[in-house]
C-alpha cells in the first residue's frame, strides 16, 4: 500500500483501489500489520510477564483490530470520486459522493474499530481466565 507501493484492493469487494483509500488492503501491508501485531504482543508480554497464550491473544486482537478498521473503512466511511473519477476519502472542489455515510470519517471508523476490538479482548480474555 501507501509504504510498499503495493497494489492496494477494497477489503470487501476485491476491487483494485487507488493506494491510501480506507478500506484498502494490500498483501504487504497486511504482512507487515501482522508483523506489527507480533512484535506488540511479545513485548508487551515481555515486560508484564504474560503467558505464551495471552501473547498470542494479544497479536490476534491487534491484527484483527487491524482488518477490522479496513472493513469498517471500506463499509462506512464516506468515499468521494473525483472530476477524473479518482476515489479518494477528502471532500474535494468538484467532487461527488460515491459511497458511505457523510458522517462516518477516518476518525469515527478509528474510535469504532477500537472500541469493538478493546471490548472483544477483555471478553476473550474473561472467557480464558
Amino acid at each position: 500500500g501507501v509504504y510498499f507501493k503495493g497494489a492496494t484492493y477494497d477489503i470487501l469487494s476485491f476491487r483494485k483501489m487507488p493506494v491510501g483509500v480506507s478500506g484498502g488492503i494490500s498483501l504487504s501491508g497486511t504482512i507487515a500489520g501482522f508483523i506489527g501485531a507480533l512484535v506488540l504482543g511479545i513485548a508487551t508480554g515481555y515486560s508484564y510477564h504474560f503467558s505464551t497464550t495471552v501473547i498470542g491473544w494479544i497479536t490476534i486482537a491487534g491484527f484483527t483490530g487491524m482488518l477490522m478498521d479496513s472493513i469498517l473503512g471500506s463499509w462506512l466511511q464516506v468515499k468521494y470520486k473525483n472530476a477524473d473519477g479518482i476515489l479518494s476519502d477528502d471532500a474535494l472542489t468538484g467532487s461527488k459522493k460515491v459511497h458511505g455515510f457523510s458522517w462516518c470519517s477516518n476518525n469515527t471508523v478509528n474510535l469504532i474499530s477500537n472500541i469493538a476490538i478493546t471490548s472483544l479482548f477483555f471478553y476473550i480474555l474473561h472467557q480464558i481466565s
